[in-house]
């Protein structure tokens, strides 16, 4: 139980997170995009920096077989290419968003059958958002935005709607009833 509790307050508090960097991609949609750009750029030098570090700290006869040094290497200079053309970055989020929409989307898809099938209450929520997010999906793959600054105002929605939707299945409580025959009860 609680365990159960620790995770629904885990739900809130990211749900609450994601509303606010939902709020933030509606209001200054420029900004959250030079941002996201330079953050993968970041991303990529450190995790760079970390497989050499691991390359060169490790034995040896250990390193036989491990590319650390050469991803190292591909992932420093690859962060600041980024880094040095961010607009490029920029360009190519409308359609990997549109992918990992539609994987969100089919997730929660999965999720609100689930939580349907096992008799909770707030299955048609998700069930919405879920739609809501594949039909993003669908459209960033298929017809990607002249202008990523809308992109990131429909981000910002579904970031949004998303978070709203699993704070309101995080504050359900009702556990599901089972339905057990009378002879299987003690």
């Amino acid at each position: 139980m609680k365990m159960l509790k620790e995770l629904k307050w885990e739900a809130i508090l990211t749900g609450v997170l994601y509303i606010l960097l939902g709020i933030v991609a509606l209001l200054i949609p420029e900004t959250m995009q030079k941002t996201l750009g330079y953050l993968i750029g970041i991303v990529l030098i450190v995790a760079g920096l970390i497989s050499i570090i691991c390359y060169l700290l490790r034995d040896a006869r250990e390193n036989y077989y491990h590319n650390e040094f050469v991803f190292g290497i591909l992932g420093i200079v690859l962060g600041a290419v980024v880094l040095y053309k961010v607009e490029i970055v920029i360009s190519l989020i409308p359609f990997i968003l549109g992918v990992l929409v539609l994987c969100s989307g089919c997730s929660k898809l999965q999720d609100a059958i689930d939580l349907k099938r096992l008799g909770y209450g707030s299955w048609l929520g998700l069930l919405i958002v879920a739609a809501i997010n594949i039909i993003l999906g669908v459209v960033l793959i298929y017809n990607p935005f002249k202008a990523a600054i809308l992109l990131f105002r429909v981000l910002g929605s579904a970031v949004t709607l998303f978070s709203l939707a699993r704070s309101s299945c995080a504050m359900d409580s009702d556990p599901p009833r089972l339905l057990l025959p009378r002879s299987s009860v003690l």
